[in-house]
């Protein structure tokens, strides 16, 4: 019973209380007292002198010591604890061996006289360990109490918390802030899309507002150059001879550009996102819905362009581009290396050989515009380039005539056709720019004259 109550001075690791006999776990320290019938039973057995039968098997027999933890029938004891003053039986000493609160006690081996193999056995001496393990349990008792004074102490003030939380749930002006609340986390999260949306609406209505910028400039161009004397500049350039000798050139030689005639198609990656190329890439329009595609180093994000998919670094090529119907184009060459974010201006210093039709007049892309006058309106204009001659030439397909050169320039990069549809916002612009295929009967190469431009910056910017 002394073993048995040391063992139990404290739980074991896990907190619990362990039964050396049945192994069972309790989480509260197990009270002991004496089975006393089974007592009772052992007293009659031992007055009318029954023994065990079969000491061979380990049973304690006439002058054996007996295990004092064996129920029933006791076991020979083997061991001797000096600080619990019990003795073990084999079984019931492994707990000694295993459980560490118990491997600090002192174990003696069992003699055949009931005595202590190997030490002295002294009273007083027993006495004192009797006396330090009752102080050490006392102790540990009262540490133990104390702790769980404390944990119950906490326990007690988690379960108030607790229903003090439950009763400010239940208050009315508590339902009332916590709904406000979830008002107020709502009605957040809606202006926060709002402002998302309007950011995005904001960026929309700058992209517009550039482009017509863009356009608002170019009008005060044109006003500009209308308030001059044109009459003096149409008599001027149809009486000039060497216009005149161009195009009868060109009409004496168009059978030649079918030798330098390319297959164009357009670059989907250069694209503006309001443009729409057709599946076989050779027919472009401008489209009211912004295109959500990814903003390519190389794509137009303000001036509504797209750049040919083939570029031309040696030799001569021509290619056909059909403008019937439209009110507003741009079309010609460009460098690689051109600047496709933001404004651009159509012009050779920035990498552009260019004609355009703007507001009934075509112009040419110089440096400053040049304006171009036709006896005829356009519907296939075609667009040669001599690279090693650093020229490039435009003819009306149609009249096989001369419309406007660009020469002595010396490439020193690829170059790539350009096109833009011009924007539709009056709706009267829906027509496609198409890239045709050449007729041979019709087809143009042209020499052309000499147009330079002065060195004023006053280039038109694109759409």
């Amino acid at each position: 019973m002394q073993c048995i109550s040391t063992y139990w001075v404290q739980p074991g690791p896990a907190g619990d209380y362990v039964c050396l006999q049945c192994s069972k776990r309790s989480r509260v320290r197990p009270v002991l007292c004496t089975n006393t019938a089974l007592a009772r039973l052992l007293q009659g057995l031992q007055q009318a002198g029954f023994s065990p039968a079969l000491p061979a098997l380990g049973y304690a027999g006439p002058g054996d010591v007996a295990c004092d933890i064996c129920s029933g029938q006791k076991l020979r004891a083997v061991k001797s604890c000096l600080t619990c003053t019990v003795s073990y039986c084999e079984s019931h000493v492994r707990q000694h061996y295993t459980v560490p609160a118990l491997q600090r006690h002192t174990l003696v081996e069992i003699t055949g006289d009931g005595g202590h193999k190997g030490h002295q056995g002294n009273a007083g001496q027993t006495e004192s360990i009797k006396e330090e393990e009752t102080m050490g349990t006392e102790e540990e008792e009262k540490e133990r109490e104390s702790v769980s004074k404390k944990v119950m102490e906490v326990k007690e003030e988690e379960e108030d918390s607790d229903e003090g939380l439950s009763d400010l749930k239940k208050n009315p002006k508590t339902k009332n802030l916590i709904s406000e609340l979830k008002n107020i986390s709502k009605l957040n999260s809606d202006l926060e899309q709002e402002n998302s949306n309007l950011k995005h609406d904001v960026r929309e209505l700058s992209k517009e507002n550039a482009a017509l910028k863009q356009e608002a400039t170019f009008e005060k161009e044109l006003m500009d150059i209308r308030s001059a004397d044109m009459n003096k500049i149409i008599a001027t350039l149809t009486s000039d001879p060497q216009q005149q000798r161009e195009t009868e050139y060109v009409r004496r030689n168009l059978k030649n550009m079918t030798m330098d005639y390319v297959d164009v198609t357009l670059d989907p990656d250069t694209a503006h996102p309001q443009l729409i190329l057709s599946e076989d890439r050779k027919q472009v329009i401008f489209g009211d819905v912004w295109q959500d595609l990814p903003d390519n180093p190389e794509r137009f994000d303000i001036s509504v362009c797209v750049m040919g998919k083939e570029g031309f670094s040696s030799g001569r090529f021509y290619y056909e581009v059909q403008v019937k119907g439209k009110t507003g184009w741009s079309l010609g060459v460009a460098t690689k290396s051109i600047n496709m974010k933001g404004t651009i201006y159509l012009n050779p210093e920035d990498g552009y050989w260019t004609v355009m039709l703007r507001n009934g007049q075509y112009w040419a892309g110089a440096v400053p515009t040049v304006p171009i006058f036709l006896r005829e309106e356009l519907q296939k204009v075609g667009v040669f380039v001599d690279y090693k001659e650093g020229k490039v030439s435009f003819y009306n397909v149609e009249a096989r005539s001369h419309i406007y050169s660009f020469t002595g320039y010396t490439f020193t990069e690829k170059l790539y056709p350009f096109f833009s549809p011009g924007n539709n916002y009056t709706g009267r612009n829906s027509s496609p720019l198409v890239i045709t295929p050449v007729d041979v009967t019709t087809t143009a190469e042209g020499g052309s004259s000499p147009c330079s431009g002065g060195a004023r910056r006053s280039s038109s910017p694109a759409y």
